[in-house]
């Protein structure tokens, strides 16, 4: 159990968002105002092979290069994370949010993680390119229960027990979105390049595998525990974990109860834009969460 890795004390659990949660502009004024934000995003551009600022503070959609958006987005809630010296007792990540987590907790250096997730965004887009996909989120009343998924579509996330994300092929994904619609069921597609967390995301995990196999991963300092497991992550597993997640669904909800029940009593998320709190704080109502995004320092 989570609770157990820190000794029974777990209080503050700070999560990192993943894709979704971008927008053009993002971290302009943060720069501007924090030497640490300042400071990281000058250390990422040392990694990077484009211009991070240019990409970050634009106007054009920055789901428009998806190569890019991956690795910008870790740099940007690692800058937040450590301008903003909130200390966690655990870590949790939505999807790519994982591999911020990851460097927040020590496993792998700034360098590293930029790395891997600027192979992971390439991979992953080319994936795309190759098999296109989309993916739905789907609201649930108390009531409503989630149609059979026919061939070709997937559950990708559980995001919260009234929220789910499903994805695949284009074709059956559309007839699935008219049987939710038939069903009453709300539903949005989501902006995003792909359908992550299932078969379509095969082609991407070779790539993947490789660059995270050179990685020096080191004993977290404190744990991190994975949305597709539900386990602490562990360098001895975190290669065969972060592979898996391409392609397997991720349980954000299940790990939220389980912090909970290990003793978890705040909630704090890492993300330009707040929607893992919301989803925290509908399932666990007594639960402190706040927001670390453009206004937080």
């Amino acid at each position: 159990m989570i609770g157990e890795a820190v000794g029974g004390a777990m209080m503050t659990v700070v999560m990192f968002n993943g894709q979704g949660c971008e927008f053009a502009g993002m971290g302009q004024q943060l720069d501007h105002n924090s030497l640490m934000f300042k400071e990281t995003l000058d250390q990422a551009q040392a990694v990077l092979p484009y211009d991070l600022r240019a990409y970050l503070f634009g106007t054009r959609s920055l789901v428009e290069q998806p190569a890019y958006l991956q690795p910008a987005l870790v740099a940007y809630e690692l800058a937040l994370y450590r301008a903003s010296r909130v200390q966690a007792d655990a870590f949790i990540g939505l999807s790519l949010g994982e591999y911020a987590a990851l460097c927040a907790a020590g496993m792998l250096s700034l360098e590293a993680v930029l790395q891997v997730t600027l192979i992971r965004g390439q991979a992953m887009a080319e994936a795309a390119r190759q098999t296109p996909g989309q993916m739905l989120a789907v609201q649930l009343r108390a009531t409503q229960h989630l149609p059979a998924l026919p061939d070709g579509v997937w559950l990708a996330n559980r995001n919260a027990p009234d929220q789910v994300v499903v994805g695949g092929v284009q074709k059956q994904l559309a007839a699935y979105t008219a049987a939710l619609k038939e069903a009453g069921i709300r539903h949005m597609p989501l902006a995003v390049v792909g359908a992550f967390h299932t078969p379509l995301m095969q082609a991407a995990q070779p790539a993947l595998n490789q660059v995270l196999q050179r990685v020096a991963w080191q004993a977290p300092v404190q744990p991190v525990l994975s949305t597709t497991t539900q386990q602490p992550f562990a360098p001895a597993t975190v290669v065969e974990t972060l592979t898996q997640q391409l392609t397997h669904t991720t349980a954000l909800s299940d790990v939220v109860h389980q912090l909970a029940v290990g003793g978890a009593t705040d909630f704090i998320e890492v993300s330009p834009k707040p929607m893992l709190a919301k989803l925290v704080k509908r399932q666990l109502p007594d639960v402190t969460t706040y927001t670390l995004g453009e206004q937080a320092l």
